[in-house]
């Protein structure tokens, strides 16, 4: 059983994203999801992680492949 579902990673991407918009440093988004989220530290980090190798990505990959990307990063999470 996984301890943490698809639903835990798109929150984390939803909170991530309305701090992206604000500021595209991701130290200080690490520092604010660790403040606004109670997910571990190193759950944090391997989400952070995920996310910066698919910021170079355009709209239309990030549409196709969506499903795909919340799938491995569900996975990252529970593997932590």
């Amino acid at each position: 059983m996984l301890k943490y579902k698809s639903s835990d990673a798109e929150k984390l991407i939803d909170l991530f994203s309305s701090i992206y918009e604000k500021n595209n440093d991701f130290s200080l988004i690490e520092n604010e999801l660790k403040e606004l989220c109670n997910y571990p530290v190193k759950v944090i980090e391997v989400f952070l992680s995920s996310m910066e190798f698919i910021k170079d990505k355009d709209e239309n990959y990030l549409k196709d492949n969506y499903q795909g990307i919340i799938g491995i990063i569900t996975l990252r999470m529970n593997l932590v």
